[in-house]
């Protein structure tokens, strides 16, 4: 509530100082929390100060979902968020933390439709006369997507909000800034190693982390800046699949590139095809003109009804975007106890702000940015 009463205090402030009503702006700022950008070097007076803050702050909505419409937003992170180190291109006070704009779009490649919806279009033609499994159209889609994806993209920038269920219990979302330049080889030899750098805002147990990993370097291992409440400026090296290392996320950080990410999702479907090879206990739907933060999306739906040996979920939901043709969120659901109940979430994963080729050099990787 405390944060409240600053939000509250100074939209009050702002009214005085400009004569300006933001009643609108309170009401939204109350009901759904605010989040500022305060990269602004220190005013000169108080009423710069605050026409400088109210400039940053941005009101967003809570995450819900639709049957074909998602506006993915950064739930449970109520209150002012200051966020002092956001150096990713696409953020910025006009855009907001969790939007997608058109300045992230990259061509696709010349030999691939324009948009992911075109290239399913493509596929249903082709294939409507053809007995497949449900999931052979997606498959075909994701191996191209990959073939792509590991040619072509050689580094990501992305805002990534994700929760995992590490036994029995969810996770509270996680926010970080994330940068991953890919291994890129000649002739057999690695020219650029693969690298990582990872920094959290949220939640507040992890705010201010920060990780690197760059392969080959500093024993191999990632390098670690704690964060958090207590402790934060502390450093340590771990090993890359230690229980430290795995103790936020089923997957290690070596996998936190697009093109692991698709590479996850295909085996993923390939292994549902093998334990269930006729498609009698799988259900693919695909969804046109789905939207995460205005963003057009091809919805992929994936359910086995009926829990066996070889599936892993009951229910996926994978968002791809359709001009990038990269997925951007991606929800798998375990199967209910009881048929009255919902589905409980086993992961998501949400990728905004994401930007393909932006040129990472070394530099980006450095042990010296944990400080």
């Amino acid at each position: 509530m405390g944060l409240l009463r600053q939000a509250v205090l100074l939209t009050i402030c702002w009214q005085l100082c400009h004569g300006s009503i933001l009643a609108q702006s309170a009401q939204n700022a109350h009901s759904h929390g605010v989040r500022g950008l305060p990269r602004v070097a220190r005013p000169t007076s108080e009423k710069t100060r605050l026409v400088r803050l109210f400039s940053q702050l941005q009101v967003v909505s809570s995450l819900r979902s639709r049957q074909a419409e998602l506006d993915v937003d950064v739930e449970g992170m109520f209150g002012l968020l200051w966020l002092t180190t956001i150096d990713i291109p696409a953020i910025s006070a006009s855009h907001g933390l969790v939007f997608t704009g058109a300045d992230v779009d990259s061509a696709p490649g010349a030999a691939t439709p324009g948009t992911a919806t075109e290239a399913f279009e493509q596929l249903e033609k082709t294939l409507q006369d053809e007995k497949l499994h449900p999931l052979e159209p997606w498959i075909q889609y994701a191996s191209s997507r990959y073939d792509y994806a590991r040619q072509h993209v050689r580094d990501h920038t992305c805002v990534l909000i994700k929760r995992e269920r590490m036994g029995s219990a969810l996770s509270d979302y996680q926010y970080l800034i994330a940068k991953s330049r890919y291994q890129q080889s000649q002739d057999e030899r690695i020219m650029v190693p693969l690298s990582i750098y990872l920094h959290y805002f949220g939640p507040a147990k992890l705010k201010g982390r920060k990780v690197i990993y760059v392969a080959g370097q500093n024993e191999n291992k990632i390098l670690v800046r704690n964060g958090g409440r207590r402790f934060s400026f502390v450093k340590v090296k771990i090993d890359l699949n230690s229980p430290a290392a795995l103790r936020e996320s089923h997957y290690p950080i070596t996998e936190l590139g697009i093109d692991n990410v698709i590479k996850r999702l295909l085996q993923k479907a390939k292994q549902d095809m093998a334990a269930d090879p006729q498609g009698e206990n799988t259900n693919v739907e695909y969804f046109r003109d789905a939207k995460i933060n205005k963003r057009s999306c091809l919805r992929v739906r994936v359910i086995h009804p009926q829990r066996q040996d070889g599936l892993s979920f009951h229910r996926a939901e994978i968002y791809v975007d359709d001009l990038l043709q990269m997925p951007i969120r991606i929800e798998a659901y375990d199967w209910p106890k009881n048929a009255d109940q919902d589905p409980p979430l086993i992961e998501e994963f949400t990728y905004t702000n994401l930007k393909l080729n932006v040129g990472l050099k070394s530099a980006d990787f450095l042990p010296r940015l944990l400080d």
